[in-house]
């Protein structure tokens, strides 16, 4: 998929790719990665994928499937969306049903 108005993806390639199981996650050291919001949209890494043919009735292509992730460094994060921690107050700082 090529995105040319986007600075994001300048010298490089966007490829869809999904698995029906969790990929491992590793970071630059190969020690494994367990909280998950340390992966996120915009991170630099690198990722295990394997390209399959398919036909299913009579759709034929080359899907793409993922293996494993690992995180090389952090980046700045692509999009605009917030943390659920962010988005709610404490119950002590306001009780808005009383």
């Amino acid at each position: 998929m090529e995105r040319p108005d986007d600075e994001a993806y300048a010298d490089s390639y966007f490829v869809n790719a999904n698995s029906s199981t969790a990929p491992g996650i590793v970071d630059a050291d190969r020690q494994p990665i367990l909280d998950h919001s340390e992966v996120y949209s915009g991170v630099y890494g690198r990722a295990s994928i394997n390209f399959y043919a398919f036909n299913s009735n009579g759709n034929k292509g080359i899907a793409c499937g993922l293996n494993n992730l690992q995180k090389i460094r952090d980046g700045e994060p692509l999009g605009g969306r917030s943390r659920a921690e962010d988005d709610f107050a404490d119950e002590d700082e306001e009780d808005f049903l009383s």
